[in-house]
């Protein structure tokens, strides 16, 4: 029987039904808070990586014009910022507001380029995490590094392709969309875990999936 300050037993799977490393779950191998987040920093990291490596390559190959002009953009809204910290009090509520309507007054082709690397952030964040957890049984590069694998609650087999793309389509508009809706439901979902005793964020409930220790999966002693 748990503890108070013990997370309930899961259930046992059997070898037959793909349990991790072919052994049936230990009651207790919810997966740390702690190393599901330097997983997912560690997940993160290469994903952005090729983020950047995308955006590179996309710069250079055909929005070069709109790059080009969102620097210019850019360095002029620098320029007046640093002129206005040299002004006087006086002057400097009379430029504000000039500095204010230039800065949201957002060039046609910064938004056009916007737009691109908003899609390629959110296709490139998705398609890492569907084929870094459907593709490997759970097991994305950060949770590989620290032994934590992702499974059904109903089984603890690994996830399947919907499991997978709610999993993916989650942390892809987290990370990878501007709007701060989805910044503020990401923060949320980072916290649940904190008020829960299985350690399920809200993307793990919606998927019926859970993020396990796989060094603690050992067979249930008799």
């Amino acid at each position: 029987m748990s503890t108070p300050d013990e997370p309930p037993p899961l259930p046992t799977a059997s070898p037959s039904e793909g349990a991790i490393n072919g052994n049936p779950l230990h009651p207790h191998t919810h997966a740390p808070l702690h190393w599901r987040a330097l997983a997912f920093l560690c997940d993160w990291v290469a994903a952005s990586l090729l983020v950047l490596l995308a955006i590179r390559l996309l710069v250079y190959n055909g929005y070069n014009h709109e790059f080009q002009e969102t620097k210019a953009w850019l360095s002029t809204l620098w320029r007046d910022y640093l002129l206005l910290l040299q002004v006087s009090p006086t002057e400097q509520a009379a430029r504000t507001a000039d500095i204010l309507q230039q800065s949201t007054a957002i060039p046609e082709p910064t938004q056009r380029l916007m737009q691109v690397i908003t899609t390629v952030q959110i296709s490139i964040f998705w398609a890492y995490f569907f084929t870094t957890e459907f593709f490997t049984q759970g097991a994305s590069l950060g949770k590989r590094i620290f032994n934590l694998r992702t499974c059904r609650m109903a089984n603890f087999t690994p996830p399947g392709f919907f499991d997978s793309f709610i999993r993916a389509t989650w942390k892809a508009f987290f990370f990878g969309s501007p709007y701060l809706v989805f910044l503020f439901i990401g923060i949320v979902d980072s916290h649940v875990p904190l008020f829960n005793r299985g350690r399920r964020s809200l993307h793990d409930i919606f998927s019926r999936t859970a993020v396990l220790d796989a060094t603690r999966n050992t067979t249930r002693p008799s």
